[in-house]
């Protein structure tokens, strides 16, 4: 039989050892919430948007500022011309491409020249031509100096737009998407679609430096 001597001992031990097991539980949870806190935030992978024709390129969509262009896609080159200004995403950055201001400093135009972005029907730089038509069949065909292509036509707020499916000699045999630009007709300077055709470019951003 244990005397209350022993009893009080015993307790005294208990409460030491519950004492000991609530420091070492508060430092691991210590432990715990310094680590979280060194972990670098994961980035949302670019090119997730994907492209909407007619509207947007990974995010970017026609009418936005400057401002929040870089804020999606950080820093860029930017470049004045004539009555607009160009901001340059070249390689390694994810966008490869263009986008144009007009000259209230919104988006008007812009083109990439990455595979990463696809279409919701699966288009994307590299597709072949016929999957442009089987994808999109009321896109009209033309042709460059450059070769063949498609433009799909829509409207922006009563504006025309038109998205472009480029292709170049030298990428893709001449037979592959080399290019996707979405442009408003306002940033080609064109009075009506047939003449949006015509010329030895239809594009309404400058080639590429």
């Amino acid at each position: 039989m244990q005397t209350a001597t022993g009893r009080r001992t015993d307790g005294r031990r208990l409460l030491g050892l519950m004492a000991v097991l609530g420091l070492l539980s508060s430092a691991a949870i210590m432990a715990a919430a310094q680590a979280m806190a060194s972990v670098a935030p994961v980035a949302v992978e670019a090119g997730s948007a994907g492209i909407v024709p007619g509207q947007s390129i990974d995010g970017v969509k026609l009418g936005d500022t400057a401002a929040q262009v870089e804020q999606l896609l950080g820093a860029s080159t930017t470049m004045p011309v004539p009555n607009k200004s160009v901001l340059y995403y070249d390689p390694p950055l994810p966008f490869d491409g263009n986008i144009s201001l007009d000259a209230q400093g919104h988006v008007n135009g812009m083109n990439t020249n990455s595979s990463r972005f696809k279409t919701s029907k699966g288009i994307h730089v590299g597709s072949s031509l016929s999957a442009v038509h089987r994808a999109y069949p009321q896109a009209k065909k033309g042709s460059t100096p450059l070769g063949p292509d498609y433009t799909l036509k829509s409207s922006d707020n009563g504006q025309p737009v038109y998205t472009f499916f480029y292709t170049e000699p030298q990428k893709y045999g001449g037979h592959g998407v080399a290019q996707i630009e979405i442009d408003l007709q306002s940033a080609l300077g064109e009075a009506n679609y047939p003449a949006v055709t015509q010329g030895p470019r239809r594009r309404g951003l400058p080639l590429r430096r």
